[in-house]
């Protein structure tokens, strides 16, 4: 006849399972039998700065936790636009393991992270791998750039983004001694064009320094003259073609050596838009966030600032 037999192990790992007949063991017995638990892709726990997408030619790190998923197979695969990502898994022997993303191009990625062949918690996760900052890329241009008349003197100037990849935009104005305001905002959400203006309240010498990540960007630093009259901003634009314009300077416009201040930053990353303002002169246009792990979430700084030296600290990120 035939018999069947079953058992319920409750703890895994080996076994041996005795089989007799009339007292006497089968040939083969004991068998041995291995037990293993049963596998929790979802208490799998991933961290790490990874997950906000990074920048092309970096790795990208993550941490995986299997203390509390039982066991299993652990499997990673990163897709780019076009590529394969290179991905690599160190085992830390302890339940925990790094997780290397080496990402070969630019634009979306999603990574998908397995457990015993089921997607942990939060799997694919999608991020953006931007290029490095490029600072010969960005553009300025606009009147706030050049020399002017203070009566009617036009501030405004557009830095252009547009290719220069993730980075921080950095504006430095230093003018004559006096506190002068300066925004800096975007008109529009599809465009990497920023709108510059500052307030200069005497003639004088303004020095704009323009950085992204800490690089000039071409023509920076700008140096701008703003005269009283017509006749004396004329008179500097034919003593600058004339190549004397330097040493004649200090008759027409008042000191330039002063410790008038005043900073403006701006970064650029991979996914979204924050802005933040200090001091109140501009209104927000558009709210402060940071990317973290896929979700967006409220981005806050604390910046001390003195009214008549600075206008306030101002930072966004977006989409490359």
């Amino acid at each position: 006849g035939k018999f069947r037999c079953t058992y319920i192990p409750v703890i895994p790992g080996a076994y041996l399972l005795n089989i007799s007949w009339n007292g006497r063991q089968l040939r083969g017995a004991p068998y041995k039998v291995n037990v293993i638990g049963a596998s929790y892709p979802d208490r799998v726990v991933i961290t790490g700065e990874g997950l906000r997408g990074g920048l092309l030619g970096q790795n990208l790190d993550f941490r995986i936790d299997t203390k509390k998923a039982g066991p299993g197979e652990l499997t990673a695969y990163c897709m780019g636009p076009s590529q394969v990502a290179y991905c690599e898994l160190s085992d830390h022997h302890d339940g925990t393991y790094r997780l290397v993303v080496r990402p070969q191009e630019t634009g979306r990625h999603v990574l998908q992270i397995k457990y015993g062949g089921v997607h942990v918690q939060g799997s694919p996760y999608a991020f953006k791998v931007s290029a490095q900052p490029d600072a010969s890329k960005v553009r300025v241009s606009g009147h706030g750039v050049e020399h002017g008349i203070l009566a009617d003197f036009r501030s405004e100037f557009i830095v252009e983004t547009r290719g220069a990849g993730a980075g921080q935009l950095t504006v430095r104005i230093r003018g004559p001694k006096g506190a002068f305001q300066v925004e800096m905002y975007r008109e529009s959400q599809r465009d990497r064009k920023i709108l510059c203006r500052y307030y200069p309240t005497s003639t004088g010498q303004y020095i704009i320094n323009v950085r992204w990540s800490d690089v000039d960007v071409p023509g920076s630093p700008f140096h701008v003259y703003i005269l009283d009259t017509h006749d004396e901003l004329m008179q500097f634009l034919h003593e600058q073609d004339v190549g004397h314009g330097n040493h004649k300077l200090s008759a027409i416009h008042h000191a330039n050596n002063s410790s008038g201040y005043h900073n403006t930053s701006l970064s650029s990353s991979q996914h979204n838009n924050s802005f933040h303002h200090h001091q109140g002169a501009l209104q927000p246009r558009f709210t402060a966030v940071q990317q973290n792990g896929g979700a967006m979430q409220p981005h806050h700084y604390n910046h001390s600032h003195n009214v008549s030296r600075s206008s306030g600290y101002y930072q966004w990120r977006e989409d490359m």
